[in-house]
């Protein structure tokens, strides 16, 4: 199946618990590119069905005209039957419907299992709601660094804040007392 090396569809299917917003925020995007892969199959495989229908309705047809060309004298349903089933060209068509037929499956199989991510996002999202599953400690551990780095950050530009305000009150004493010594 040549689209299963494009797509990482069992990477694909799997919840990062380390981050579920991203893993929520990806899950219409993978649904739909997996989606577009299941209908293109279905219509594949829609297609060579009817393909393999109307060329065993050919075959049978060529089979009643000119039966001695397939060499049957006795024209009988079973004896039809076996000839449409072993013609090349039925099963030429019907090993590119067992190829077919496996993407489907597969896409099928795929879709399926983005329906039990979907619900697994949501039910670990109620579960951290409710308190019973929490964050991992790697995010916790995450924000907190995160919290710590802008606090210090704050701190920092709070003291910067003060020291600028400090030379600030500092030039304007200075310009305070000499506009009083040069008045004295």
């Amino acid at each position: 199946m040549n689209d299963d090396n494009k797509y990482d569809w069992q990477k694909d299917i799997r919840v990062n618990p380390q981050n579920l917003l991203q893993s929520m925020y990806e899950q219409s995007d993978i649904f739909a590119k997996y989606a577009k892969l299941f209908a293109d199959s279905l219509s594949k495989k829609q297609f060579l069905l009817r393909k393999i229908e109307k060329l065993k309705a050919d075959v049978e047809k060529e089979v009643r005209s000119n039966p001695s060309d397939f060499g049957v004298e006795d024209i009988r349903e079973a004896t039809i039957k076996a000839i449409v089933l072993t013609d090349e060209r039925v099963q030429s068509l019907g090993n590119e419907l067992d190829v077919v037929e496996e993407e489907y499956n597969t896409w099928a199989q795929v879709m399926k299992g983005l329906e039990h991510r979907r619900s697994m996002l949501k039910y670990m999202t109620q579960l951290i709601k409710e308190g019973v599953y929490s964050v991992p400690d790697f995010i916790e551990r995450h924000t907190k660094d995160i919290k710590r780095e802008i606090d210090s950050l704050s701190e920092q530009e709070h003291i910067k804040e003060l020291n600028r305000r400090y030379h600030n009150v500092s030039r304007q004493n200075e310009k305070s007392q000499s506009g009083s010594k040069d008045s004295a």
